[in-house]
């Protein structure tokens, strides 16, 4: 019968059972930010007009580049030496991005 067979199942200890749930837990919130990274990096720069983007955004913008500097140092401060390849992927999209300019209004442009 398998893994429905009372007799075979094992028992865990709860705190090996709570370790582990941990580890995944944090795993998922890593995997789950830099998504959400990559998702909100990529719907600005990969779009067809960035500079049309930010001027919507009008002075949001400010607060969205604010918020990618601290995400992005928090991602830095986590990936070295644990993930590297996720790292880099973060860094290759930084040193491709255009320059920009943060208006002291709160907008920013290109260039």
């Amino acid at each position: 019968m398998g893994m429905l067979d009372k007799n075979k199942q094992r028992y865990e200890n709860p705190s090996t059972v709570s370790a582990r749930q941990l580890a995944r837990i944090s795993n998922h919130m890593v995997d789950q930010l830099l998504s959400q990274w990559h998702l909100g990096w990529d719907t600005l720069w990969s779009s067809e007009d960035p500079a049309e983007v930010l001027y919507k955004l009008d002075t949001d913008a400010s607060d969205l580049f604010e918020l990618n500097d601290k995400v992005v140092k928090f991602l830095t401060d986590v990936l070295t030496d644990r993930r590297p390849e996720d790292l880099n992927k973060i860094l290759d999209k930084l040193q491709n991005k255009p320059t920009t300019k943060i208006n002291t209004d709160g907008t920013v442009t290109i260039g």
